[in-house]
This record gives structure tokens, sequence and C-alpha cells, in this order.
């Protein structure tokens, strides 16, 4: 069952999805577009998504969503079916958005973004997280994952098991007491730096 709501500010757009989360596994986030992703997980059965849009293209709709078997996949408009005008600035019009993703605890969470603003809290199965740009913060993750990451910042914050870390031209910072290894975790950046602290 799904339950949609819509709420129009004067400067930014909002919606809120809900979803039951019936024989729902993995959720699949693919983005192209530029985004402040928040995701939570609770003790609640039901997923919820928030998200809003700012700025000149504040009407668009930020996510889509839709459930195959029991993935649900959730992408953008640039993936496939939206597309926005062809100017040169854009690029710079469509940063503004931000949703926040609660979902029930032990899932498996799987995303792929060029430019996230990442936030993840809760408790998941597995992860896996490629990000090409942007930030990428672990704050209270507990489970297995395997963060892939060019150009992107990773911080995790009060670890739970001793993570696997490389990174070729980034810097490692550290600043933890030794981990009891729960999970398999593990971090590889290529230009990005890594900061672990309790």
């Amino acid at each position: 069952m799904i339950f949609a709501f819509a709420k129009a500010q004067s400067q930014r757009n909002s919606s809120h999805i809900t979803y039951d989360n019936v024989g729902i596994s993995t959720v699949d986030i693919y983005l192209e577009s530029t985004i402040e992703l928040e995701i939570i997980t609770t003790k609640e059965e039901h997923i919820r998504i928030i998200e809003s849009q700012g700025g000149e293209y504040r009407s668009a709709v930020l996510l889509n969503t839709e459930i195959s078997n029991d993935t649900l996949k959730i992408t953008d408009p640039f993936n496939p079916s939206f597309s926005f005008p062809q100017d040169k600035l854009s690029a710079h019009k469509i940063i503004d958005g931000k949703a926040t993703i609660y979902l029930p605890e032990n899932l498996a969470l799987d995303i792929n973004s060029r430019n996230c603003f990442l936030s993840i809290n809760g408790k998941f199965e597995f992860s896996f997280i490629n990000l090409e740009s942007g930030s990428c913060l672990l704050k209270n993750v507990r489970g297995d994952f395997h963060i892939v990451s060019v150009n992107a910042m990773v911080t995790v914050i009060n670890p739970s098991s001793y993570i696997e870390l490389s990174t070729k031209y980034g810097v490692i910072t550290q600043l933890t007491n030794e981990s009891i290894v729960y999970y398999n975790q593990k971090i590889e950046t290529i230009n990005s730096n890594i900061t672990i602290k309790d």
C-alpha cells in the first residue's frame, strides 16, 4: 500500500511517500543529479520517503520509486523519464534537492550516485555505496558494508566494527579505540580522505 502527500511552500515543494514493507528486502538507489540524502533505520515496518525540491525546478519530481519483486528502486528524474530544460545554468539550478528515507532495520541497501551528500544512520543487513563525488557520513551504522569512492570524503562516527581501509591518494585518519570485530566493513577511495572517529 502506498500513501503520498505533497505540499507546496513558497520556495520549496515537498512530498511524503509511505510504503508498507510487504516483502521488501532490498533498497536500490541510483542517482544522476546532485542531492542531499539522509537514510535512517527505525523499528517501524514501513518505509517513508520525505523529499523537498527548491529553486527553479521545485515543481519537478525529486525521486521516482518503483517496487520490483523484493526490491524498492529509487531513482532521480534523470533516470530515465524526466529531463530538465537544456540551459547552461541547469546544473546549478537542480542541486537544492533533499530527501530523507526511513527504512526498517536489516534491509540490504545499494546506492550508486554521481554526486551525493549522503548521511546514513542505523542497522542494515548489507550496504554497498558507490559515490563519484560529494560526501558520505556513516553514523552508528551496524551491519556489513562496502563503500567505494572516487572523490567523496568518507567519515565514520562511532564505528561498530574494525573497518578495512584503503585509499590511493587520500589521507586516512583514525581517532578511535580498537573495536571488536562484529561486521565485514570495507572502505576504498581514490582521491578522497577517510576519517574514522568515536
